[in-house]
């Protein structure tokens, strides 16, 4: 066990109890969904031996930032409403929210997060309403995905002046700016006492969401299921399911429980991190794919790491974090899944305690993006470093502390608002308008 110590875990902090129940071994045993339906495409070389990190990506004398890794080529232009699929990362601080636009002629859409300041007024949701709406034409959504519970992901109620700021995130898309849903997805109600008890966005969600359906603004509300058939935005776009609430497949019996048979007393003495149990999706298009886990947790400097850390707050709290990335690769290596994406939306905002070298050397990105607004470390230095060589794009700020006199700008762009088109075909995309090729699994091996 490597034990940590907390200088920037506010955030994570306020929305964990300080007061741990008792585990119940029995939602451990029994995974919380079926078998897994489908894998990942073939083609790709299988992962088997642990790559160096330095062999993976290249030098920034080789692919230097701001340009494509392939060789330079033309690309016809992409117009949005001809592209396959298009990506919007909102630029809302220190929090995550990112819309994907699937195909047409359906256009089916998919809300990944929406978060709030972890305190004061919930003013993002506006933005991000006002902006989706723009993009779409409408105020209905086919999905909404909850990667966990945390403000920063899905905001909260705050005591503000004004009435329309107090019910931030997917509280306020639907009660406030009218927004309807045809189906949340969440990582579900199981496991409470491995984290001391349910975050304040999680009981508003279980306090609203029989009256949403009453009301008609949510249809349903489910847990996924593993594999690409429980998020249809047309195909030939494909959501697969990864991970949700430390597990990686069906018959999985959790990272968690892997940390329990090390120490059994471990999340009693530091209750697990609602990060632990971040849905993780990739969604593709063609030869696009795109890797979003929301604050998924690893594991802090180089391997071999641990199965779990525990970290200890200023104000006397602890918290555990579960190495839920390298149980996810390990089962990649074990069922020689294909792993490369084109785009990786960094875990935890680039926390140090996300984006593993297992991780980094698995999805081997060709561009990087940070969804932070410039507090708790992020993104870590050691992250940005692990990418070096790849183009990484900031949607709002970084932290000063890390990056004084803007030194961040060796290795990436502070960027804003992030649009990502793909090509009709699928072998290119554009990155707010610079264009990049999208590799054959074939191509990602060589």
């Amino acid at each position: 066990m490597v034990s940590t110590t907390a200088s920037t875990a506010v955030a994570e902090a306020a929305e964990e109890s300080e007061e741990p129940q008792e585990i119940e071994p029995d939602l451990l045993d029994r995974p919380p969904l079926p078998a897994e339906g489908s894998r990942g495409r073939s083609g790709r070389a299988a992962l088997t031996a642990e790559p160096s990190i330095e062999s993976s990506f290249p030098s920034a004398d080789e692919a230097p930032l701001g340009e494509e890794v392939a060789a330079a080529e033309e690309f016809p232009e992409i117009e949005p409403d001809d592209s396959l699929l298009k990506v919007y990362v909102f630029s809302i601080g220190q929090a995550n929210s990112t819309l994907f636009v699937g195909p047409p002629p359906g256009r089916r859409s998919m809300l990944v997060d929406l978060g709030e300041p972890i305190r004061g007024c919930q003013p993002n949701y506006k933005s991000v309403a006002a902006s989706v709406e723009e993009i779409l034409g409408h105020k209905h959504l086919n999905y909404f995905v909850i990667t966990h519970y945390h403000t920063d992901h899905m905001g909260s109620v705050a005591s503000c002046p004004t009435e329309d700021e107090r019910a931030g995130g997917v509280f306020g898309l639907i009660d406030e700016a009218g927004f309807t849903i045809d189906k949340i997805v969440d990582r579900g109600d199981l496991a409470q006492s491995l984290t001391g008890g349910r975050s304040r966005s999680h009981l508003e969600l279980l306090r609203r969401i029989d009256r949403w359906k009453t009301e008609g603004k949510v249809d349903e509300r489910v847990m996924p299921e593993f594999g690409a058939a429980e998020i249809d935005l047309g195909s030939p776009a494909r959501v697969e399911i990864l991970a949700v609430s430390g597990y990686v497949h069906g018959a999985d019996r959790g990272a968690m429980r892997t940390v329990l048979e090390q120490d059994p007393a471990i999340y009693r003495r530091s209750p697990a991190s609602e990060n632990d149990f971040s849905v993780a999706m990739e969604v593709s298009a063609g030869e696009f794919e795109y890797f979003i886990a929301g604050d998924l947790t690893g594991a802090s400097g180089e391997p071999p790491y641990e199965s779990f850390s525990e970290r200890f707050f200023s104000n006397g709290g602890s918290t555990t974090y579960t190495n839920v990335e390298s149980h996810l690769v390990s089962h990649w290596r074990g069922i020689s899944r294909e792993s490369d994406v084109e785009v990786y939306q960094a875990n935890h905002h680039g926390s140090g305690h996300s984006s593993t070298v297992d991780l980094a050397n698995a999805l081997d990105p060709e561009i990087v993006i940070y969804s932070c607004g410039g507090d708790y470390d992020h993104p870590n230095r050691s992250i940005v470093e692990r990418f070096e060589g790849r183009p990484q794009l900031v949607t709002s700020d970084v932290a000063e502390e890390t990056w004084p006199g803007n030194t961040f700008d060796a290795f990436g762009e502070i960027a804003g608002e992030i649009e990502i088109l793909v090509a009709e075909d699928g072998s290119y995309y554009s990155v707010n308008g610079v264009y990049h090729p999208a590799f054959a699994d074939s191509e990602e091996n060589n």
